[in-house]
């Protein structure tokens, strides 16, 4: 991640103990897969041995909840339900998201985008 992006910025606020953040197993599972997609990885200026170390900080700094149980709304793409989950079963503040189907939502959760965040915390 580009360390002067907003959501490098997120990520330096959340390591330097800035707020706590709230994960699912399942999110870490995509989490970890994600950081290495085709399409993401040139964009991380991190070698593979920095990434896994960086994933293994979050489970072990996160607060980790089981999202199971939790009723949400179905969005648009089912595979967001599980964040939403996670967002109720951790009652995290706020979501942060750039997914637009998430951010339709926001009249009803806490979702925010990454620069609404930045704008009001950091």
């Amino acid at each position: 991640m580009l360390p002067k992006s907003v959501p490098g910025k997120i990520i330096a606020a959340w390591a330097a103990n800035g707020f706590t953040l709230v994960i699912s197993e399942p999110l870490m599972l995509e989490l970890e897969r994600a950081l290495f997609y085709p399409k993401i990885r040139p964009r991380i200026l991190r070698t593979d041995e920095q990434l896994s170390a960086f994933h293994t900080s979050i489970r072990l700094t996160s607060s980790l909840v089981e999202p199971g149980g939790h009723k949400a709304p179905i969005p648009k793409d089912i595979d967001d339900a599980l964040v939403l989950q996670t967002l109720i079963a951790g009652q995290a503040d706020y979501l942060i998201s750039a997914d637009h189907d998430l951010l339709v939502l926001s009249e009803h959760y806490p979702i925010v985008t990454p620069a609404e965040f930045s704008m009001r915390h950091l």
